[in-house]
């Protein structure tokens, strides 16, 4: 009697494995794959590491793939850590230069506040647009002015940013930098016609 139960037990314990296993395949997203790729390729943006956004993209990963809760891209991870020769290869790829996560910041904005001039001097040369507005309608050039990068303010008033744009606040570049007492920036910024 005990052989028999076994063997039942046995049958009962290969089909619910079996039962699983079907469960698992027919349940898993079909993006599974290609999401894991995105990740990867999102964080390696964000180390800089060149060789393995290629080979990522190189087996299917989305160029501009984002972070689900952010809404982050490798384009604005890259930018925002200063990875200008990376910015450059995602850009030939097809990276959307003025992509905005979910505050609305853009790989532009998060070169500059982050004070990346290298990388966003190219972002401008690249059709980045620089008067946009990102979170608290704050641009590029009021978040270089209320950090003091002279060099990125300089670079985006030469590409025909608004020194004068208000953000939802009702500050400025000027107000900004002028704050945070940074004198130098609130002179190029005045000499640019800001207005108090």
């Amino acid at each position: 009697m005990s052989g028999a139960r076994h063997t039942v037990s046995m049958g009962i314990i290969r089909i619910t494995t079996l039962i699983a296993v079907v469960c698992i395949v027919l349940f898993i997203p079909l993006t599974s794959l290609s999401d894991d790729l995105n990740d990867q390729v999102i964080k390696a943006a964000h180390r800089g590491d060149i060789a393995t956004v290629k080979s990522l993209l190189a087996k299917g990963a989305d160029v501009n793939a984002t972070l689900s809760d952010s809404g982050w891209t490798p384009i604005m991870l890259a930018a925002g850590e200063g990875h200008t020769e990376l910015v450059k290869f995602l850009l030939t790829k097809g990276a959307n230069v003025n992509a905005r996560d979910s505050v609305k910041n853009t790989a532009l904005i998060r070169a500059a506040v982050n004070g990346h001039t290298e990388t966003a001097e190219f972002l401008l040369a690249n059709d980045a647009v620089v008067n946009l507005k990102g979170q608290w309608g704050r641009t590029a050039l009021m978040l270089a002015a209320q950090y003091g990068y002279s060099g990125i303010v300089r670079a985006l008033l030469a590409n025909g940013a608004d020194v004068n744009l208000k953000g939802e606040l009702g500050d400025t570049a000027l107000s900004r930098a002028t704050d945070n007492g940074h004198t130098e920036t609130v002179r190029i910024l005045k000499e640019a016609g800001a207005r108090d």
